[in-house]
């Protein structure tokens, strides 16, 4: 069964961890559009926008795999150009290179989700919307389309 929250979790973890192994430091990471804490660079966001099941063969039982595709978006708020440009690379890489487990609060293992098409990983740095220092940030902005694999779902 598909555990959306936990794959936002699972991957937003694997992503900070990797990113500290690129040297990225102080990063704050939240979850979706709705946080209720002022945006602070470095800061780092996890969004899965609408996603649907696909199935991967015709009369699939209760004993195959589930898997859904997810759109995933990060978006990545720095203090300038040149840092955000810099992380949406190392994003990118990560989300190509990596496969991240999924597990409930309990360790257990639910599945994997994994970026299958390397075409899809887009990124893009978008300019402060305003002039005000206070909230001037850039932000990389990077989606991709990643599948959920659950086994036996």
């Amino acid at each position: 069964m598909a555990r959306r929250n936990y794959e936002k979790r699972a991957f937003g973890n694997a992503l900070i961890t990797y990113l500290g192994t690129k040297g990225w430091s102080g990063l704050t990471y939240s979850e979706g559009y709705g946080n209720q804490h002022a945006i602070k660079p470095p800061q780092i966001a996890v969004t899965f926008p609408p996603s649907r099941k696909k199935e991967l063969q015709l009369g699939r039982t209760s004993t195959s795999d589930a898997v859904f595709n997810r759109v995933i978006q990060v978006d990545a708020y720095m203090e300038t150009e040149m840092r955000a440009d810099a992380i949406i690379d190392d994003i990118m890489d990560f989300i190509d290179l990596t496969v991240v487990v999924i597990n409930d609060p309990s360790s257990n293992f639910l599945g994997t989700l994994i970026c299958q098409n390397t075409e899809s990983i887009f990124g893009e740095t978008l300019p402060p919307i305003t002039n005000d220092p206070k909230i001037g940030r850039y932000r990389g902005v990077v989606k991709a389309q990643m599948e959920a694999h659950y086994p036996n779902g």
